[in-house]
């Protein structure tokens, strides 16, 4: 399982976040011991949020939810059996709809870098 939170805070006082939950699956290629190459795939649930200022006293605030998945390339540094640093490429694409009005949506895919810890039970 894959969770992620995302804050952003500008200087124009808007604010945004954006909290990712997806079960995933990944295949470690079967070379290597130490280094090994994997490619891993999942589908889940985010949640946007954005606070915007309207006036000195008043702000307006958005929020979409919806599917997302993601496919990534990487390689998995074993520090132990247990445990290994994780380093990688990801796109991701996500389909998201307007609390208030679900025919307003968002979507959006992108590319990025993933690093992470892993461990193994």
């Amino acid at each position: 399982v894959q969770a992620s939170f995302a804050y952003l805070d500008s200087d124009l006082n808007d604010k945004s976040t954006q909290f990712t939950f997806m079960p995933t699956a990944q295949y470690y290629l079967p070379f290597g011991s130490v280094l090994r190459p994997s490619i891993q795939v999942g589908a889940g649930y985010v949640n946007l949020s954005q606070s915007v200022p309207i006036t000195n006293n008043s702000t307006s605030r958005h929020s979409f939810g919806g599917f997302t998945w993601a496919a990534a390339a990487g390689v998995s540094y074993f520090i132990k059996k247990s445990i290994s640093l994780d380093f990688g490429v990801q796109y991701a694409d996500i389909n998201a709809s307007y609390s208030g009005n679900t025919s307003v949506k968002v979507k959006t895919k992108g590319v990025g870098g993933t690093i992470g810890i892993s461990l193994y039970l």
